[in-house]
């Protein structure tokens, strides 16, 4: 399977290739519009052993305890943009 990258265009990933992503250690960036509650709480456990921060942009359609639910799962390694200003990395 290919993943093609182009500059301002939105890589598409599964949440299986997300997880593994993480549990490997690698951080991501992710727009929560594109992923329900349930997917974003398995990327954010497969965050606890490795430490992988996992940032979380467009929170709007997501509610207060969807926010628990995730953060609660990721050891600490979730950050929420709710401003949705990615910082510079």
């Amino acid at each position: 399977r290919k993943i093609l990258y182009q500059k301002g265009k939105t890589m598409i990933l599964s949440t299986q290739d997300l997880v593994s992503i993480v549990a490997a250690g690698g951080g991501i960036i992710l727009d929560t519009k594109y992923k329900s509650t349930q997917e974003l709480v398995m990327i954010a456990s497969a965050s606890r052993n490795k430490g992988a921060k996992i940032i979380l942009t467009n929170l709007s359609l997501k509610s207060s305890q969807d926010l628990v639910s995730i953060a609660s799962v990721g050891n600490g390694n979730v950050i929420f943009m709710i401003d949705n200003k990615v910082p510079k990395l």
